[in-house]
């Protein structure tokens, strides 16, 4: 991997009119402010402080530009091989390898890169590169202003799978929910949502809307970056929400093949388990009592007060188990006439 690094340097220089020591002259002027953003002590001398920043950053842009920008080369070393292609994409939103997301937009701007006459911006392909690998961020809309203060790829992620409504959370204490198949037996419904938002969950009706989600191995190690990062950088914790709500709803193997059934989660894991373990895991890793507050404490508490009507089971045990087919709600049909008959000629019957 280190050679594929140093190739990508060279790369990256003859996508560029700027030479090397330009390039190495402005790390070097931003070397302390770039050391600030670290929590530790790098013990690297400025040279190599330097060049592994140079080094790190030109390979990162030239997988990004790979990727999505330019023809990828027959005997490419990640591009060709889609195991290490994934290693690499997880390694990039590890929390612990990121760069300064300012030294890669000015190094970008240093660059003057142009792709079809357009200067390229760094949020833009972070963008269409976080949206093409990690589908909790696939949202439509870019509005670069919005990420005018992110940190890192992380950060960056964690805003692009933000709710679409920052000012619905509730405060009140985490509230346990049944799982999805509890709920399908007290008669609740599971529909796809058309957002592509995963906080846009909703339940109205009897019916839990509820986004699309794909789930693979790479998930877990995404979702623990952005748990994380959160715990430590932000005041709302929003990931760390969704994360307990999948937890509760997703109890077992039957409570994901419910949702994928109902075409909510596309599951790329080896089974059905492995999904709920994969949450069982991140949970470990969550808070209960962060803040009071609970990002879907509203929905929770609709799905308890549901859940607690006997007449919504009667009614789910009645579709469930006799309207199963046709046949069975025609069957039904025919035994409540066949009783209303046999009662009405009991009652003609009766000697007046």
């Amino acid at each position: 991997m280190e050679f594929y690094k140093r190739k990508c340097l060279k790369d990256f220089l003859e996508r560029t009119k700027v030479s090397l020591e330009v390039f190495v002259e402005f790390i070097r002027k931003k070397e302390s402010k770039l050391r600030a953003y670290y929590a530790e002590n790098i013990a690297l001398s400025s040279h190599d402080f330097v060049k592994m920043i140079l080094v790190d950053a030109s390979f990162i842009f030239e997988v990004l530009f790979v990727g999505f920008f330019g023809k990828r080369p027959v005997n490419d070393r990640v591009y060709n091989k889609p195991w290490l292609l994934m290693d690499v994409m997880n390694d990039l939103f590890v929390l612990e390898n990121q760069l300064p997301f300012f030294i890669l937009e000015d190094l970008l701007s240093l660059a003057n890169i142009e792709i079809d006459h357009e200067r390229v911006s760094m949020i833009k392909i972070t963008h269409k590169f976080s949206c093409e690998y990690w589908d909790i961020c696939k949202i439509e809309n870019l509005d670069e202003e919005h990420y005018s203060k992110v940190g890192h790829f992380v950060d960056f992620v964690r805003i692009r799978a933000l709710p679409s409504n920052l000012n619905v959370r509730k405060d009140s204490k985490y509230t346990t929910i049944p799982s999805v198949t509890e709920l399908h037996q007290a008669g609740v419904r599971f529909k796809l949502s058309s957002s592509t938002n995963l906080f846009d969950i909703r339940f109205n009706n009897g019916i839990l809307e509820i986004p699309k989600i794909k789930i693979g191995a790479p998930t877990e190690c995404l979702l623990r970056n952005l748990l994380a990062f959160e715990q430590c950088n932000c005041p709302a914790n929003f990931i760390n929400d969704y994360v307990v709500l999948m937890n509760f709803l997703l109890k077992s193997s039957k409570d994901v093949d419910l949702l994928v059934k109902n075409g909510i989660i596309v599951n790329w894991h080896r089974d059905s388990e492995g999904i709920s373990i994969l949450f069982r895991n991140l949970v470990e890793l969550a808070s209960f009592h962060m803040s009071g507050s609970y990002y879907f404490s509203s929905i929770a508490a609709d799905l308890n007060s549901y859940c607690e009507a006997s007449w919504h089971k009667w009614m789910a045990t009645l579709r469930q188990d006799y309207f199963k087919t046709p046949w069975s709600i025609i069957s039904f049909i025919a035994a409540v006439i066949l009783l209303l008959l046999t009662f009405t000629q009991t009652m003609f019957s009766i000697p007046k």
